[in-house]
């Protein structure tokens, strides 16, 4: 199975996703796109209603544990700038808040990659 990274990264006051993709057979491939300042203040005003900073790490098991996912193990490590925090779940294990962390980076590319698609009309 392969796997994907989404890494947001703010340097030189400039934002930019970068998106890892390493398929089980076959090239690495990286994408990178450039979040506006709105979508970097949403990604955080979101990802900080997720509570993150509280969460454990690693996942405490889930119980029930999900019937079926499409995710094998998910690592997530954030900085703020004051706190560092580093997760590890297996697919078994996510939760509500870590499935809610994913979706946050997932929404967050997502508009990374609309702001590309708007520059080339």
């Amino acid at each position: 199975m392969g796997s994907t990274d989404i890494e947001i990264q703010c340097k030189r006051n400039q934002v930019t996703v970068v998106e890892t993709t390493s398929p089980a057979h076959g090239d690495l491939e990286t994408r990178s796109f450039r979040m506006t300042r709105e979508q970097w203040q949403m990604f955080w005003t979101e990802l900080d209603k997720t509570g993150w900073q509280q969460l454990p790490s690693p996942c405490p098991p889930v119980d029930p544990p999900p019937s079926s996912t499409d995710i094998t193990s998910l690592e997530i490590e954030i900085h703020d700038g004051t706190t560092t925090k580093q997760i590890t779940c297996g697919g078994a294990d996510l939760g509500t808040p870590h499935n809610a962390i994913r979706q946050v980076f997932d929404d967050a590319l997502s508009a990374a990659m609309h702001n590309k698609r708007r520059r080339r009309k």
